[in-house]
């Protein structure tokens, strides 16, 4: 500014005056000023450009840190790289948001006013042994229509490959697959139904619509037990929900309690516990409880338990194997038909948990009936160490694997009892369960 001024003096003395030299000392004087400003403007753009740059390494090391997925940001990169056309931002104070964008807003002089790294290195930097190179970087195509349906048609409601170890490394860790059903369930879950998940007065005829049974009669009794409790508008509504939701898997029905979720949790406390005491006099009218209305009613109570009161603190040591045993021989017992092999799932899923459950017996316990409840279990190991859960999730995914597969209702099981415990596996799809009881 001071140069500025400077100039302006030097320019106007010019043209009042034509002798002496003082202007011209002024003016150069200025016009030094004036480089020397906008070269420290230009060197102190620079080092914040630098800083900035590292400041976006740390950013996208934070986001592994924090989300674990290394794969899902990486990709992100990725897909920017691949475009054949970048957006830019064209405002004069642009540069004041750089900080929020995820890749660089504006063209940058030869890099060295970037205020974000090359992606190439961003890439290198979260994925080291994948290559960065132009020819890796080109956007994914689009899926061709319908081929995420038949892709899930053509799957076994039994899954073989997934064992105890690969189970548990999904908890809390969803691969690629898990994310293409994420992207693919809009697709799947009809419209109507999808949309009624996310209206205010839609959640309650789709978590209701989830627990009728394909039975005629058994259906019809359920319809009128909710026209009692809720009046025939909203029994109409889970009615016509239903008869939307036949063919739709029970992996894709329990992905919906996610997604139906926030509508219940605007919902008065009272209003919940009556809509979860609904949905479990749905369940027992028939006087059996299938694995899906099970894992339903288990996730919908713990997602309900975080908002209505604070987690448990850990209770004691003997009282946790207990319940950790209890919870492996439930899952024991559902998976096996006789006996023997009962017992032998209960063995390998005690021996899996380790200190857990050390010191209690590995017999299967003859006084846990395959169809108890397993509420108390879940509501009392919830309070435990992160460590203790992965034991008790190894032991009961060892218990389920032990014939070496894991049938569609004992994953579902063990989904809906690893959500309740704040261990989410992530869904896989095409599995069915509804025609199995315990």
């Amino acid at each position: 500014m001071i140069g500025r001024a400077m100039t302006r003096v030097g320019s106007r003395r010019r043209v009042t005056r034509s002798r002496g030299r003082g202007h011209v000392v002024i003016l150069l004087c200025g016009v030094a000023l004036y480089v020397l400003g906008y070269a420290g403007v230009l060197i102190g753009r620079v080092i914040q450009a630098a800083i900035c740059r590292q400041r976006e390494f740390l950013a996208d090391a934070s986001s592994v840190q924090f989300t674990r997925q290394t794969e899902g940001l990486a990709g992100a990169l990725r897909k920017i790289a691949g475009l054949n056309r970048h957006s830019y931002l064209r405002a004069a104070r642009a540069e004041e948001v750089s900080h929020m964008l995820f890749s660089s807003g504006r063209r940058a002089f030869a890099g060295l006013l970037a205020t974000h790294p090359p992606i190439e290195e961003r890439i290198r930097a979260l994925q080291p042994r994948v290559s960065a190179t132009a020819a890796s970087l080109q956007p994914s195509p689009e899926p061709l229509p319908g081929a995420d349906r038949r892709i899930r048609a053509s799957l076994s409601p039994d899954v073989p490959s997934v064992l105890a170890a690969s189970l548990t490394e999904t908890v809390g860790e969803p691969g690629e697959p898990q994310f293409v059903f994420a992207n693919a369930l809009p697709e799947i879950v009809p419209d109507a139904v999808w949309n009624a998940a996310h209206r205010l007065d839609g959640g309650t005829p789709v978590a209701l619509a989830l627990m009728l049974d394909s039975e005629p009669a058994l259906r019809d009794h359920q319809l009128s037990l909710i026209e009692v409790r809720f009046g025939a508008p909203v029994a109409r509504a889970a009615g016509a929900l239903s008869d939307r939701l036949t063919g739709l898997d029970d992996e894709s029905r329990l992905a919906l309690i996610d997604v139906l979720f926030p509508t219940i949790r605007d919902l008065r406390p009272a209003r919940r516990s009556y809509l979860l005491e609904t949905l479990e006099r749905l369940a027992e009218l028939d006087g059996r409880w299938a694995p899906f209305e099970r894992a339903l009613i288990a996730v919908l109570r713990s997602r309900m338990r975080d908002l209505d009161r604070p987690r448990r603190t850990s209770p004691g040591r003997a009282e946790i194997g207990a319940a950790a045993a209890r919870l492996i021989a439930r899952i024991a017992l559902l998976g096996h038909d006789n006996r023997e092999a009962a017992d032998s799932a209960f063995r390998e899923g005690m021996n899996a948990a380790g200190t857990l459950v050390q010191g209690l017996p590995v017999a299967l316990p003859s006084e846990v009936p395959a169809g108890g409840s397993p509420e108390q279990e879940l509501e009392l190991l919830d309070g435990i160490t992160p460590a203790a859960k992965k034991q008790l999730i190894s032991g009961l995914a060892a218990a389920a694997a032990s014939d070496g597969r894991i049938a569609g209702r004992e994953l579902s099981v063990l989904r809906a009892v690893c959500g309740a415990l704040h261990c989410p596996v992530p869904p896989l799809a095409g599995l069915d369960l509804r025609g199995d009881r315990f």
